[in-house]
């Protein structure tokens, strides 16, 4: 018979427990409840009441396991997915850029000639021109240079970047005029040109530089360099810090998202048309050699 009973109160005793949690809210009562229970199946049969501490120790020991799960969840904040696990370091190097658009039409001349007619590269030049308006002065080079058959990315002094809304990311127009790197002629065909909003190349003078536009850039804007790599001597107005981090930013971009960019590719247009072009020159803090460099650390 105390066999029997014991029998009975074993298959009970999950079933009455789970009661009790599931409908005494009050955590002081629930353990009362839960104490009172098992000094009843104690007086009535020892092995089940062994059964029923048992059972309570496994379902305090669950609860213990739980709480700890739940405190590491509450210490390690959600992490973004690794897009690329054979990397350590997995942080993003670049911000997808915000590409404005501006009504402009521009000719082009379709894909570029490359496996997946996307760029493989990218011209940095600069305007020689009017900078000093922010989006009004790109807006003004985009439409300039659409009015004569000309077309690339254009950059203000914030390194906000705009293109015409005739020209896709894809499509060729001409930009870089008699050109060359490495056996191809034509680099408008192979890659983007990107005009940075800048006065170019100086006359120097004690206060300064000169554009040949007339406009005195001050002293602390300009930058002397003596020939090295692409770079020809001069004084240069030079590329504001936002304009080089969005450059920067704009080509590990490129180098992560298009399978086709090669950071070779990414060249001056005083590389490839010597002698009847100088920018980006001392614009840029660095030679275009020393820019590839940079990239190629920068995306390891």
């Amino acid at each position: 018979m105390l066999s029997f009973l014991g029998t009975i109160l074993s298959i009970l005793t999950p079933i009455v427990v789970s009661l009790i949690k599931l409908f005494v809210q009050n955590q002081a009562k629930k353990q009362e409840m839960l104490k009172s229970y098992y000094n009843f199946i104690g007086s009535l049969d020892k092995k089940a009441a062994s059964k029923v501490a048992n059972y309570l120790k496994t379902e305090d020991a669950l609860k213990e396991l739980q709480n700890h799960i739940r405190e590491r969840e509450e210490m390690e904040p959600d992490r973004p997915t690794d897009e690329n696990p054979g990397r350590v370091d997995v942080k993003p190097r670049y911000k997808v850029p915000a590409i404005l658009e501006v009504e402009a039409h521009v000719k082009t001349h379709g894909k570029y000639l490359t496996h997946s007619g996307q760029a493989k590269g990218l011209v940095v030049h600069f305007t020689a021109g009017h900078f000093n308006k922010g989006r009004v002065s790109a807006e003004s080079t985009l439409r300039y240079l659409a009015s004569k058959g000309l077309g690339c990315l254009v950059m203000d002094t914030s390194g906000a970047i705009y293109r015409a809304s005739t020209q896709r990311m894809n499509d060729i127009a001409y930009h870089a005029g008699d050109s060359s790197w490495r056996g191809k002629d034509g680099v408008s065909r192979y890659c983007m040109g990107m005009e940075i909003c800048n006065a170019g190349k100086l006359t120097p003078g004690p206060e300064g530089g000169l554009s040949w536009f007339k406009f005195q850039i001050p002293k602390g804007q300009c930058r002397a360099v003596a020939k090295k790599d692409n770079m020809v001597q001069g004084t240069y107005h030079m590329y504001t810090p936002e304009q080089e981090a969005s450059l920067l930013n704009f080509i590990l971009w490129q180098m992560n998202t298009n399978p086709e960019f090669d950071v070779e590719w990414v060249v001056g247009h005083d590389e490839i048309s010597p002698g009847r072009k100088n920018d980006p020159g001392g614009a840029l803090s660095m030679s275009m050699p020393e820019l590839r460099a940079k990239l190629k650390e920068l995306n390891k």
